[in-house]
């Protein structure tokens, strides 16, 4: 019998639309995408772009956004079907919700009659027990900072500001410790001279694509190796003091 895999995402175009579309078309024979649930996204667009400006400058925000519409562009071009996330699962005739609150009691319930094996999460919410106990594998999570060095929120500019001469991404089993569990799968990419925090997200992007299935394999038998914790640290939003150093040594977002 094939593996049910459920996957909980959000409606990101930057990364995510190419992402899980590959994804989806390298399924292998012995998995089964059964369903897909989108978070609705709490930040506006406009949110979001000040967020950018804070860290990015106006330069930065400038070029995102022309990054964003030259992708948009040849997406309509090359196929109008692939211009969202929600699209993407759809073309693959995948069910799709469209959710407040993964941990909803009722989108829960909804969710038991998958009965995943594995859910895959990709959503910005922290999952609660629940949630995590319904799959009969496990939750599995990408996140790009190495663990446990590096929990937390923006890995890649904490990894630009510490000087570090790589950024790593990772799948791991999720449990109730956020950015805890157990390391499934990890890859290093070299912080080139021209990178910016976005080159290395997309480049970390690409690379996960690769291991996505692999991961899972790996969650099946068994051979995760344990987060400790008691390590690293737990990275929240850059402040303003975080901002002002990483710009004073030259380093880019976008």
């Amino acid at each position: 019998m094939s593996i049910k895999v459920f996957i909980l995402a959000r409606e990101e175009k930057i990364f995510h639309v190419d992402f899980f579309r590959d994804v989806l078309n390298s399924i292998p024979k012995d998995y089964e995408v059964v369903g897909a649930a989108l978070v609705k996204n709490k930040d506006s667009i406009i949110k979001s772009m000040k967020y950018v400006y804070s860290i990015g400058g106006f330069k930065g925000t400038i070029k995102l956004i022309w990054l964003m519409l030259v992708k948009y562009a040849d997406e309509a071009l090359k196929n109008k079907s692939y211009l969202s996330v929600e699209n993407v699962f759809k073309k693959k005739n995948i069910p799709v919700l469209i959710i407040q609150n993964p941990n909803d009691e009722s989108f829960i319930l909804n969710l038991s009659k998958y009965s995943p094996d594995i859910i895959y999460n990709s959503s910005p919410n922290i999952l609660k027990k629940p949630l995590l106990s319904l799959p009969t594998l496990g939750c599995v999570n990408r996140h790009a900072g190495k663990l446990p060095f590096y929990r937390g929120i923006e890995p890649v500019f904490f990894a630009f500001l510490n000087g570090e001469s790589s950024a790593t991404i990772t799948y791991h089993k999720m449990d109730e410790k956020i950015d805890g569990g157990e390391i499934l799968w990890e890859h290093d990419e070299m912080i080139g001279v021209n990178d910016s925090v976005y080159t290395m997200y997309a480049k970390l992007f690409e690379a996960s694509k690769q291991s996505f299935w692999h991961s899972f394999d790996v969650l099946r038998n068994g051979d995760g190796v344990p987060v400790d914790i008691t390590k690293g640290e737990y990275y929240s939003y850059p402040s303003k003091c975080d901002i002002i150093n990483f710009c004073q040594k030259g380093f880019r977002y976008i």
